[in-house]
């Protein structure tokens, strides 16, 4: 009977694609950021009238938003990316 996955028998790891990986990881976070800016937005004054979240912890989600942004734009921008 053959084994599921050849190269374990043969003692070498499988081979990852790091481009692959990079590019769904990138995907993710896009997804992430997303949804972070363009639905969670809206909600934050909603949350601040129910009492979810307080003015100083609302003040630093919103602080953490921008420093994402403003770290976030420089990386890719300065990123080595194969053609």
């Amino acid at each position: 009977m053959p084994d599921a996955n050849p190269a374990d028998s043969a003692g070498s790891p499988p081979t990852a694609r790091p481009l692959a990986i990079a590019l769904a990881g990138l995907l993710s976070l896009a997804v992430a950021m997303g949804i972070g800016r363009f639905a969670f937005t809206p909600l934050l004054p909603l949350m601040l009238h129910d009492g979810t979240v307080d003015l100083a912890g609302a003040s630093g989600l919103v602080g953490l938003l921008v420093a994402a942004v403003w770290w976030g734009v420089p990386a890719l921008l300065t990123s080595q990316l194969p053609p």
